[in-house]
């Protein structure tokens, strides 16, 4: 089962194999990514992959997409990435 928490995209390997957390994560991902055609390009859609070439940058095919997740994980949000995301509306002062 998915922990809506999304704590699973932390717990890629347990004794050097995929949780199976993990690997159902993924799927519900790329599941999520072709229900939006707008995220995609064509049949492609943006690797979250960890690679350095990746990081949402490029739009991959499916299997490479699951292939870069199992073997980078997810890359990981920055904590001002996070903020945005929990506060779509940040406060840069008051203008007059």
């Amino acid at each position: 089962m998915i922990r809506t928490d999304r704590q699973w995209m932390n717990v890629r390997l347990r004794d050097g194999f995929l949780t199976d957390e993990f690997e159902a994560g993924i799927e519900k991902f790329v599941d999520f990514a072709q229900r939006h055609p707008e995220l995609m390009d064509g049949t492609k859609i943006r690797c979250p992959c960890n690679d350095r070439k990746c990081q949402n940058q490029s739009f991959q095919e499916l299997d490479i997409v699951r292939f870069h997740l199992a073997k980078n994980g997810f890359v990981r949000a920055s904590p001002a990435v996070i903020q945005i995301l929990q506060h779509p509306k940040p406060n840069f002062g008051s203008q007059k």
